[in-house]
C-alpha cells in the first residue's frame, strides 16, 4: 500500500495577508447576470398573458393549439440558443492564459 501525503508547503500562510478587492468589474458581470435573468422572467410572463388574447383576436383567428405552442416555445427555444453562443463567444472572447 502507498501512502501520499499532500497538504501545504510550510512556507505559505494559511490566510492571505490582503483580502482580494473585488473590483468594478465583477459588480458589473453581476449587474448583468442579474439582469439576464430579469429579462428571461419578463419575457416569459409577457408571452403567456399575450397568449391569452390572441386566440381571440379575429386577424388570428385560425389558431391552432399547435401555434400557440410554437409562440410560446420561441422563448426559451431562442434563450437556449444564446446560451450556447454566448458560452463559445465567451471561450474565444473571455480570459486568456
Amino acid at each position: 500500500m502507498v501512502s501520499m501525503n499532500i497538504g501545504l508547503p510550510s512556507t505559505s500562510p494559511k490566510h492571505p495577508k490582503h483580502k482580494p478587492k473585488l473590483g468594478k468589474f465583477i459588480y458589473l458581470l453581476t449587474f448583468i447576470a442579474v439582469i439576464g435573468g430579469f429579462l428571461f422572467g419578463y419575457d416569459t410572463g409577457i408571452v403567456s398573458a399575450t397568449m391569452l388574447y390572441a386566440p381571440k383576436n379575429n386577424d388570428l383567428k385560425p389558431m391552432s393549439n399547435q401555434w400557440i405552442g410554437l409562440i410560446v416555445s420561441i422563448t426559451p427555444g431562442m434563450a437556449a440558443i444564446g446560451a450556447l453562443l454566448a458560452g463559445k463567444a465567451s471561450d474565444v472572447f473571455g480570459r486568456r492564459k
